[in-house]
């Protein structure tokens, strides 16, 4: 009896198979994929309410000096449309048309944590932002952005003061979304002219329902309670665990796709030596 060594090359079947096993696992995700990024914006604007708070410049007619505090309350139910839970990766406000067209200068800090508060009418309804700003943030508030940032303010009511920031997992079945705002220096314009950012105007002659804001200016003083908020923008992207069929579909695929790398391995390893 005799043997005869082939020339087979051994990984040609076990590729095949495993970049089958990639394409199937690329489509079993696909779905999830192509939905991956998304905007949502909340409030409404007419493009001529607009605010310095808390981003307008300190050039001493409106004094947003280092230590200066912001809060704005963004209702759950305006991020609806974005899947439960989902992680926010920026934040963004839109200049108003009648600012100067100029370049910011700024230094702060940003916090989000989701909160009980609700929204409000008046500084006096049960459940609405306390002027103690403290005791609004949530036990998961995190810092998603802090430090220094330029902007080209373009005053067309477009999103040019854009943050981005630090992911961070927000379920709004869970509560509302509370944004935090310290300045850490205090706000500088290229030209030293005024800019300010379109509001929400959705509350403004109505029962609010998506913002309502908490702010103290001039780091001293008593904070101010608003039924107003900021017109803003939040780049989002879904964090749902994947359905159980998904994982199923996936596990199934895994496990053909490994069994057909082994039969092949098994069949050319069986081929190496013949009579």
């Amino acid at each position: 009896m005799s043997f005869s060594l082939r020339n087979t090359a051994f990984p040609a079947a076990s590729a095949h198979a495993t970049s089958a096993l990639v394409l199937l696992t690329t489509l079993v995700l696909l779905p999830t994929l192509a939905h991956a990024q998304q905007t949502i914006t909340v409030g409404m604007t007419d493009q001529s309410s607009a605010s310095f708070s808390p981003f307008g410049p300190g050039n001493g007619t409106y004094d947003y000096v280092a230590g200066s505090e912001y809060q704005e309350l963004y209702s759950g139910a305006a991020f609806a449309g974005g899947g439960s839970p989902l992680t926010i990766q920026g934040i963004a406000f839109a200049s108003g048309a009648h600012s100067t067209h100029t370049t910011a200068t700024y230094n702060l800090t940003l916090r989000l944590s989701t909160t009980r508060a609700i929204l409000s009418t008046t500084g006096a309804d049960v459940g609405r932002l306390s002027t103690n700003f403290a005791a609004n943030e949530g036990a998961d508030a995190t810092v998603v952005f802090s430090g220094p940032l330029t902007a080209n303010i373009q005053a067309q009511g477009l999103f040019d003061l854009v943050f981005p920031t630090t992911p961070f997992l927000y379920d709004p079945s869970e509560g509302n979304l509370l944004l935090d705002v310290v300045l850490n220096q205090t706000t500088s314009s290229l030209d030293g002219d005024g800019f300010s950012f379109l509001m929400d105007t959705s509350n403004l002659m109505s029962t609010p329902t998506q913002t309502n804001r908490v702010f103290q200016l001039g780091g001293t003083g008593a904070p101010t309670f608003d039924v107003a908020g900021l017109y803003t923008q939040f780049k989002v992207s879904p964090a749902a665990v994947p359905e159980v069929s998904t994982i199923v579909s996936l596990g199934l695929l895994l496990a053909l796709g490994m069994g057909g790398v082994v039969i092949a391995a098994k069949r050319k390893k069986n081929d190496l030596f013949t009579e």
